[in-house]
C-alpha cells in the first residue's frame, strides 16, 4: 500500500494469542464519521445490529 501513496505508521496494537475474547466489529451505515464500533460484549452487539448496524464479525481476540 505505501507504494500506493499510503503512508506506512506501524503497529496500532498487539492482539492476543490465546483467542480468549472475541472483539466484535460492527459498521454504522447511518453515519458519515466514525461508522466503525468495537466491543466485546455480544448483548451490545446484538443490539446494535438491531438498530441497523452491520455486523462484520470477529475484528481479533482480547486476553
Amino acid at each position: 500500500m505505501v507504494s500506493l501513496g499510503w503512508r506506512a505508521e506501524g503497529i496500532a496494537f498487539y492482539s492476543s494469542t490465546s483467542n480468549e475474547t472475541p472483539i466484535y466489529r460492527l459498521y454504522n451505515p447511518n453515519a458519515t464519521v466514525g461508522t466503525h464500533f468495537y466491543t466485546q460484549s455480544s448483548a451490545e452487539r446484538d443490539s446494535l445490529v438491531r438498530a441497523g448496524w452491520h455486523y462484520e464479525g470477529t475484528a481479533w481476540y482480547g486476553g
